[in-house]
């Protein structure tokens, strides 16, 4: 194995050592949401997130109004030398449930994830995972054009897919086709539509949790789940 490659899997190995997954459920405590320490960033609805000091690193936690759990959504995680930088944001709020996107990076790869989770239970979703080694191809995994998270935790989600064995690189193919699904919690997965690439228009997506609506081919479309 080549020095670059040990020190890029010490320096993962030391950020997974560091820094809990997103979702992870902090330590109990008896205080109810909107009484807990730390500078709220955010607040809608029932949902308070905030940020708050750790033993190692500063946190970030989100929490529904006048329940006692805390969920955290990820660790701001400064880089020094190989050691990972991460960041993340909330990027949409529907009922308890927040869609978390969490990036990190040094000078080997570059990790981005987008997450669904229900800050009752800390229980969540992947909506999509890249990992990209730095200057080095990788398989081309769809990639989302659109979403919409419901109230109830699912999420209809709209995909580029590309030829299968496609990677990235200086000649990285474009999108072949799309594929629209419902996704959500306990591995939950309904396809709604398949069609050619750019066929679907990723503005006219809706989902109300019951009824998702779209737009294909010039022609509107809907589908219950």
């Amino acid at each position: 194995m080549s020095a670059r490659r040990i020190a890029r899997a010490l320096a993962v190995l030391a950020l997974a050592a560091a820094a809990p997954a997103a979702g992870a459920q902090a330590p109990h405590h008896q205080l109810a949401c909107q009484h807990r320490r730390g500078r709220t960033i955010l607040r809608r609805g029932e949902v308070r997130v905030y940020k708050a000091a750790g033993p190692v690193y500063t946190a970030v936690y989100g929490c529904v109004i006048g329940s006692a759990r805390t969920v955290q959504l990820w660790e701001v995680v400064p880089g020094a030398g190989p050691a990972p930088q991460t960041t993340g944001s909330v990027k949409r709020v529907a009922g308890p449930f927040v869609a978390v996107e969490t990036s990190t990076s040094n000078q080997y790869e570059h990790t981005q994830t987008l997450q669904v989770l229900d800050l009752r239970s800390g229980a969540g979703y992947t909506l999509s995972a890249t990992v990209e080694p730095i200057d080095e191809p990788v398989a081309l995994a769809p990639r989302l054009e659109a979403y919409v998270l419901a109230a109830d935790g699912r999420t209809a989600a709209l995909y580029a897919t590309f030829p299968t064995g496609a990677s990235t690189g200086s000649a990285a193919p474009s999108p072949t086709g799309q594929i629209l699904e419902v996704r959500g919690l306990h591995a939950f997965r309904h396809v709604l539509a398949t069609a050619g690439s750019g066929a679907i228009v990723p503005a006219s997506l809706a989902f109300n949790g019951e009824t998702a609506s779209w737009t294909q081919g010039g022609e509107a479309r809907s589908a219950g789940v």
